[in-house]
């Protein structure tokens, strides 16, 4: 506990909250291996796996997410409801940067000239 960091933050209803105990995993590291063990210099890390998928997995996994997604908007309009602020406010007070948010929506005169291939 005397490395750990703190969070300090807003929780959903407004009232401050305090998390304790978060170690970065490097520190962590670096801790179990001064614990009285002789380390080598230089010895061979293990190698994190990589995953590929193929792109229908991608495109399939997206789009059930997607869906999902829509159901669970449609059934809280209240979260849907700041979601599209937070959407709109993103676009408004960062307008170089369109890729915040996975919320898209468009004006409806944009969407009809998207829709018609104008």
């Amino acid at each position: 506990m005397e490395q750990a960091g703190t969070f300090v933050f807003l929780d959903y209803y407004g009232r401050l909250a305090i998390e304790r105990g978060f170690v970065k995993p490097d520190a962590a590291a670096e801790d179990e291996d001064s614990e009285g063990l002789p380390s080598v210099r230089g010895a061979a890390k293990p190698k994190v796996p990589m995953i590929n998928h193929s792109a229908a997995l991608i495109e399939d996994l997206t789009a059930h997410k997607t869906a999902a997604l829509r159901i669970e908007l449609a059934n809280n309009p209240d979260v849907a409801l700041v979601a599209v602020v937070h959407a709109m406010l993103l676009s408004v007070a960062y307008p170089y940067n369109s890729e915040q948010s996975a919320l898209q929506f468009a004006d409806a005169r944009t969407a009809g000239a998207v829709d018609e291939g104008r």
